[in-house]
């Protein structure tokens, strides 16, 4: 099943909180997840801001300035920078809590810079049942504002 999840979540914490979460899944473990989403950087300050995530009750992945294991991040450049971000989650089981793979690209004045990330740095996927999916946000400085928008969540049976 797809769940689609189109409101905006803006904010400006420099301590890393949920921007968005989608409740009321079920997505069993036997299914793979795909999710997609559209970021955005104001400027105000010369500093990043990143994403990162969050499955049932634990973060997996914690939003922070670790460009290569978040969701997405910015560069530290003032100014307005804005991109996407998708996720693939395998089956979960026993032994295979972490496998995940990302990849993002961040639009900005000088170039277009694209990374690859591990997405799940931060803790093991719950071995159960999926019901709630969080994107996490925090800003490196109070003066930029972090966006997140479009969120696409997709089970798909193996």
């Amino acid at each position: 099943g797809i769940v689609s999840f189109t409101h905006t979540g803006a904010f400006t914490s420099t301590s890393a909180v949920d921007l968005v979460t989608i409740s009321g899944l079920l997505i069993a473990v036997t299914q793979a997840i795909r999710i997609t989403l559209n970021a955005r950087k104001a400027s105000g300050a010369a500093s990043w801001v990143a994403l990162g995530l969050k499955i049932n009750t634990t973060v997996v992945c914690e939003a922070a300035n670790l460009s290569e294991g978040t969701v997405w991040a910015s560069t530290s450049t003032n100014e307005n920078q804005f991109g996407a971000a998708t996720l693939v989650i395998p089956p979960r089981s026993a032994n295979y809590l972490r496998c995940a793979t990302g990849y993002y690209a961040v639009f900005n004045t000088a170039c277009i810079f694209q990374g690859g990330s591990g997405p799940l740095q931060t803790a093991d996927m719950p071995n159960a049942t999926i019901t709630s999916i969080a994107i996490r946000g925090i800003c490196g400085n109070a003066l930029n504002t972090l966006g997140v928008k479009d969120v696409l969540i997709e089970a798909m049976d193996i």
